[in-house]
């Protein structure tokens, strides 16, 4: 009898030991896709930021910088000859400078929701891993 009460416990023992690797295995293989994706979302976020860093320090800053040099060369040119002739193009490259800040501006602000969207989404990863992890630890 006393044997048979062993022989209980033990196969009782081997198999909450099998259910826990097996939970253990699928806790760990979710945590590496985790990770994988905590990695893949910092990736982008700095791609992101790379991206943006390059857009607004070169691109609108240069068109920016080329039309208000045309539109200077078209107001000299106007005094110079004492001409309207240059009116018109006075006219749209001001309204073409404050199309290239409002843009800037826009862009900026886009940009700076895009990177709050992205750090709550990288929060949001690191308390799911952590979570996680914290399962997994405590299956073993």
């Amino acid at each position: 009898m006393n044997d048979e009460l062993i022989k209980i416990k033990e196969n009782y023992k081997q198999e909450q030991d099998k259910i826990e690797m097996k939970y253990k295995n699928h806790l760990n293989s979710m945590n590496q896709a985790w990770m994988i994706l905590q990695q893949q979302n910092k990736t982008q976020s700095e791609n992101l930021m790379t991206m943006n860093a390059a857009i607004s320090q070169s691109v609108f800053p240069m068109c920016q910088n080329i039309v208000t040099a045309v539109f200077s060369v078209a107001n000299k040119l106007k005094n110079i000859l004492k001409t309207d002739e240059f009116d018109d193009l006075i006219v749209n490259l001001s309204t073409e400078i404050s199309y290239l800040k409002e843009t800037q501006q826009s862009y900026s602000n886009h940009q700076s929701s895009l990177l709050q969207l992205t750090n709550k989404q990288n929060e949001i990863l690191n308390l799911a891993l952590d979570s996680l992890l914290l399962n997994t630890n405590g299956l073993q």
